[in-house]
C-alpha cells in the first residue's frame, strides 16, 4: 500500500496503536528486568543472613543487624499459608549440606526461610527491595497517558480538515460553502479554512455578477431579435428569408450561450431516470422543427437511463449539426448495443476532430460558416454525464458515437 494514499487520521491511529504496543512491550521488559533485579537484591540480603544462621550467629543478633523480624515457626507457617495476598513464589533456593534457604514474597514484605537441618528460622523483611516494579508501572502509566493526550491534541487539530474537506465537496457539487467563522480555531488549519472561505466568497460574487451580466445582455439581445423576426414576417421583400435565417442563427447562438453558462458553471444537476430512447429523440426533433423526411430514426425498443432534458439537448445539437453540414441523404439516428450513433454524409474534416470540440470553429466547407457551439455543448454535457463522444469518418459518412457511462471517449 502506498503511504501517500493513507489518510492522515488513519496514519495517526496507526501511530497511536504502534506507540501503545511499543509501550506495552517496553513495560513488560522493564517489569521483567525490575522483577529480576528485585530478586537479586533480596538474594544479596538473604544470603548473609543464611550464612550467619548456619554459622551459629544468634537469630536475635541477625534480627538487629539486618533490620528483619524473627518470627516463630507457627507465625511463619501461618503467614505463608494463610495470607490473603500470599505470593508463594520461590525467588531463590540454595541447597547445601548444612541446610537450605528459601525466599518468598508475602503480604507485608518478603520472607527468608533458613533451614539448618535442626530447625527452621523465619525472618520477615518488612522493607523488601521491590521499589523498581512500582516505578516501572508508574512510568508506564504516565507514558500511556501522555500518548493519549498527544493523540487527542493531534486528532483535535486535524479534525477541522475533515470539516473543510466536506465543505469543499459540497462547494464542488452544489456551489455552496457555509462555515461558521467564529467556530474556527486560530491555528494554521483555521487560517487555511478562513482563507478558503474568503476565496469562495469572491468566487460566488464573481459568479453572481457573471450571471447577472449574461441575463441582462441576453435580455437586451432577445428583445431586438424578436422585433426583427416579427418585422421580417410582415415584409414582402426578397431578402426576408435571408434576414429570418440570420435572426434564427442569432437566436440559436444566444440559447447556446445560455446553455454553456449553465454547463460551465458546474451547478448543473442531472436527474437520471429510465426513458424510451425514441421519446428522447422525438423531443430533440420537436425542438429542431425539422421535417421527418430529413431524419431517419431507428431506436424503437431501446431504453436509456439519463437526464431527459440534457440528453435531448445533446441529440438536438448532433442532429442539427448533421442537418446543417450534410451533403445529401438523411441524418440517421440509431443504436448499436449500448452506443447511440448519429450519422450524416458530408465532406471530410480538414482539422482534427478535437479542434471542432471548441466553440466557434470555422468549418472546412465554408470559412465564413461557423460550426458554432453545438459540438462544444455536446462534449461538455457528455463529460459531466460520465459519457464520451467518439467520431469516425469513412466512405463519406460522419459517424458520431455517444458512448455509455464510465467509458473513455
Amino acid at each position: 500500500m502506498n503511504h501517500k494514499n493513507i489518510r492522515i487520521a488513519t496514519k495517526l491511529r496507526l501511530l497511536g496503536i504502534f506507540s501503545v504496543i511499543l509501550l506495552l512491550g517496553l513495560t513488560v521488559v522493564g517489569y521483567t528486568l525490575a522483577y529480576f533485579n528485585d530478586m537479586r537484591n533480596e538474594g544479596m540480603k538473604a544470603i548473609p543472613i543464611y550464612h550467619e544462621t548456619v554459622n551459629g550467629v544468634s537469630p536475635e543478633r541477625i534480627q538487629s543487624d539486618h533490620d528483619v523480624i524473627l518470627l516463630s515457626e507457627g507465625e511463619g507457617e501461618r503467614l505463608l499459608a494463610g495470607a490473603t495476598h500470599l505470593v508463594k513464589k520461590e525467588i531463590m533456593r540454595e541447597s547445601l549440606l548444612s541446610g537450605n534457604l528459601r525466599l518468598y514474597y508475602v503480604d507485608g514484605g518478603s520472607m527468608y526461610v533458613v533451614h539448618d537441618r535442626k530447625r527452621k528460622y523465619y525472618f520477615l523483611n518488612p522493607h523488601p527491595s521491590n521499589a523498581y516494579i512500582p516505578v516501572v508501572i508508574i512510568i508506564s502509566l504516565v507514558s500511556l497517558g501522555l500518548i493519549f493526550v498527544v493523540y487527542y491534541l493531534i486528532h483535535t487539530s486535524i479534525k477541522p480538515l475533515d470539516i473543510l474537506k466536506k465543505q469543499i465537496e459540497a462547494f464542488e457539487q452544489k456551489g455552496a460553502f457555509r462555515i461558521k467563522r467564529e467556530a474556527l480555531s486560530t491555528d494554521e488549519v483555521g487560517e487555511v479554512t478562513r482563507a478558503f472561505a474568503d476565496v469562495v466568497e469572491k468566487l460566488n460574487r464573481l459568479q453572481h455578477s457573471r450571471k447577472l451580466f449574461l441575463r441582462n445582455i441576453m435580455h437586451e439581445f432577445k428583445t431586438p431579435l424578436a422585433k426583427g423576426k416579427f418585422v421580417t414576417t410582415l415584409s414582402d421583400s426578397e431578402h426576408a428569408p435571408v434576414l429570418e435565417k440570420i435572426f434564427d442563427t442569432q437566436q440559436m447562438l444566444l440559447e447556446g450561450l445560455g446553455t454553456i453558462e449553465t454547463v460551465m458553471s458546474d451547478v448543473i444537476v442531472f436527474d437520471p431516470h429510465p426513458y424510451a430512447l425514441i421519446d428522447v429523440v422525438e423531443n430533440a426533433l420537436d425542438a429542431l422543427s425539422c421535417e421527418e423526411r430529413e431524419v431517419e430514426v431507428a431506436v424503437e425498443g431501446v431504453l436509456i437511463e439519463t437526464d431527459f432534458y440534457y440528453f435531448s439537448l445533446v441529440l438536438k445539437n448532433l442532429i442539427s449539426n448533421g442537418l446543417k453540414y450534410k451533403s445529401g441523404g438523411k441524418v440517421k439516428v440509431y443504436a448499436e448495443g449500448d452506443q447511440i450513433i448519429v450519422e450524416n454524409h458530408g465532406a471530410a474534416l480538414i482539422k482534427d476532430f478535437e479542434a471542432y470540440l471548441q466553440p466557434f470553429v470555422t468549418s472546412a466547407e465554408n470559412r465564413y460558416e461557423s460550426m458554432g457551439l453545438g459540438l462544444y455543448i455536446v462534449h461538455e454535457i457528455l463529460i459531466r454525464m460520465g459519457r464520451g463522444l467518439a467520431y469516425s469518418y469513412h466512405n463519406g459518412v460522419h459517424r458520431f458515437v455517444i458512448l455509455p457511462e464510465n467509458r473513455d471517449a
